[in-house]
């Protein structure tokens, strides 16, 4: 029988994004042995859902029996974490971010370091499914990239190899597809809150949206007013939305965009 492949995984950072991976990880056969988390709070409630963690208050790790360690951060905290962590020999090293140079983890000194980067959203109270989920794995040696390999496709995700700019660029694809796309949802419930309507009315439509976008592509999926170059429409919108200068700013900003898209795609 071959050796299970498994880890002694330290996680630093047990928000959203730790606290996901580190249950998935715990499912596909790594012990989560250490967490540091400023917050002790967060850390214990982590903690408490897995088989066997320690908490701990320092990024010493010098004489830790760890061997994988994650950075699960915000991205603007992971320099200082990889500045202060002390590592054992031939630890391997990640950080989490879409967005962030693996190049940032050489301070550590570590040998074996890369990136493992979920493609996926994460927020407060929604389980995710790991299952077949693209996550983005860069590494600083062959060895590293197998590893990740191996790490990804234990938790049944689907590993994906890119260079740091081709990560970068999909980071802001991902922050248009997602971020962008709640915020509009978000903008529809305001226009919605005035009359009381809930924004479930809109769950058939925005569904179907998706859909077609990825089965026939968002440029021969895109309708409406703005696209039909419907001007009494636009001028009639605009000026229901007269009492929320923000909302009213978009519209007339977005309809131009669609507009504009259709001429230069002719080009």
């Amino acid at each position: 029988m071959a050796e299970r492949f498994s880890f002694r995984v330290a996680l630093i950072g047990s928000g959203r994004l730790g606290t996901q991976l580190a249950m998935a990880l715990e499912k596909g056969g790594h012990r989560i042995a250490e967490i540091f988390n400023p917050s002790q709070k967060s850390a214990e409630k982590l903690a408490y859902n897995l088989y066997s963690s320690q908490l701990v208050n320092s990024l010493d790790f010098s004489d830790s029996d760890c061997n994988f360690f994650i950075i699960a951060v915000p991205d603007e905290a992971i320099e200082q974490v990889a500045t202060e962590i002390v590592l054992p020999d031939e630890a391997i090293i990640v950080h989490t971010s879409g967005a962030t140079p693996m190049s940032i983890l050489e301070v550590t000194a570590a040998e074996n370091f890369g990136v493992l980067w979920p493609l996926q959203s994460f927020s407060r109270g929604a389980t995710i499914s790991f299952s077949q989920l693209p996550v983005i794995i860069e590494g600083a040696n062959d060895y590293t990239l197998e590893i990740l390999n191996r790490v990804v496709a234990s938790i049944g995700a689907e590993p994906v190899f890119m260079e740091e700019e081709e990560r970068k660029n999909l980071h802001v694809a991902a922050v248009f597809a997602s971020n962008f796309t709640n915020f509009m949802l978000r903008s529809a419930e305001r226009v919605l809150e005035k009359d009381d309507i809930s924004l479930d009315i809109l769950k058939p439509l925005v569904v179907e949206t998706i859909r077609k976008a990825f089965e026939i592509g968002p440029e021969n999926a895109q309708t409406g007013p703005a696209a039909r170059e419907d001007f009494t429409t636009i001028d009639a919108q605009t000026l229901l939305l007269a009492d929320d200068e923000s909302l009213q700013r978009m519209y007339r900003m977005i309809s131009q965009e669609i507009i504009d898209s259709k001429y230069e795609s002719d080009v």
